[in-house]
Formats: structure tokens, sequence, C-alpha cells
């Protein structure tokens, strides 16, 4: 089993997360991307093409994918600074730190700093979408300004694509079975009855 880095929360969902961000800079965003949901993504482009169950509770997120025929489960737990990761197959999981930054990414947090621009309402999959461009600025000289398109379904006003980058760069996000709502507890835990592994600290890349 080959580990995803403690920042990334299973690749996918860090792309998923990006475009939720944000919150208008304007004195009235154009409505508020829900902080509890349940939702089917599948992306495509830089992340190669992967589908996955995401779960999101404020803080707390749990992605479900599967990994060369292994089901595969990774908590983000941005109020105890950890990520987990489950392998049911074998009845173990890992624990791994997260810094404050990495903490801080998980869920829907906002950035206030962020712009939006309606660029009107285009269909995406049968659904009437209103389409953003959501650009929120450098927090340092390492990190650029991100820029992301979002569509939202004008009616229930919930994500159904995301497209973050350009050209070889570019990952599109859709989401399916988006369901609002609190998630039970117990999704963001690792199961009491499987055992902790520990894994041996990789110092050039950990965060």
């Amino acid at each position: 089993m080959r580990y995803l880095s403690a920042g990334l929360i299973g690749g996918i969902v860090c792309i998923v997360f990006a475009a939720m961000e944000f919150v208008s800079a304007e004195p009235c965003a154009p409505f508020e991307l829900p902080k509890q949901f349940s939702a089917v993504i599948a992306s495509g482009g830089k992340v190669g093409n992967n589908t996955a169950k995401v779960y999101v509770d404020n803080n707390k997120s749990r992605t479900e994918f599967d990994n060369n025929g292994s089901r595969v489960i990774q908590i983000g737990r941005g109020d105890l600074k950890v990520m987990y990761t489950i392998l049911p197959s074998k009845k173990q999981y890992s624990e791994i730190p997260l810094s404050d930054e990495q903490a801080r990414s998980i869920g829907t947090q906002t950035d206030s700093r962020a712009q939006w621009e309606n660029l009107g309402a285009e269909t995406i999959g049968g659904k009437k979408c209103d389409k953003y461009r959501v650009t929120t600025p450098a927090s340092n000289d390492l990190k650029p300004a991100v820029v992301s398109l979002l569509y939202v379904d004008s009616a229930e006003k919930v994500p159904v694509r995301t497209i973050v980058g350009e050209g070889v760069e570019m990952v599109t996000v859709d989401y399916t079975s988006f369901k609002k709502g609190a998630q039970d507890s117990s999704l963001f835990e690792p199961p009491k009855e499987y055992m902790k592994i520990v894994l041996p600290v990789n110092r050039e890349s950990s965060p």
C-alpha cells in the first residue's frame, strides 16, 4: 500500500475543498456553501481519473476510495490535527500529525480575501448552474493565487463541478449524490477493533 502524503487527505479531496474554501469579499456572499454534507466525486486531469465518496462535517472529513483493488479510507481531523489512513482489508490504521496549515485546510473553512465573479448560467449534466470564477490571493511568495471555476446548482446552491488550473495542470471534479446535513460522528473515528500501525518517518517529505 502506498500511503498518501499528510497534506492531501486522499488527493482528490484537496481539490474539492480548494473551491469550497472561499467566501466572497463583497458585503453579501452569493450563497453559503454547505459545511455538512456527503457526496460522490469524480475527478479527472492532473490527478488522474478517480471516484470517491466523501463526508464532511465542519472541520472533519472522510474519503473512501479504491487503491489498486483495495478499499482505503482517509479521515482528516482538523480539530485534532491528525489524519488517519484506514485499511479495512487488514483491519489496520495509521495516524499522521498535521501542521496548523494542513489542519485548517480540512472541511469548508473560509477565506474572506477571496473574490467572486459571476460568469452567468451554464447547464452541467442537465442541471442549470450559476458559474463563478473564484480567486483567492497568494498567502506568501511561494504560493500563487488560486483561481478556480465553480458551477453551483442554481436551485439547490450546492457544487456541481469545480475546475482548478489550466492546461496540463487542470483538474476537474464533478459532484453527484450531494446530500446536505450533519454526518454521523462515528464516520470520523478509526474502528476501535483495528490495530494502529506506526509508519516510518520520511523526513524529506514530512511537513
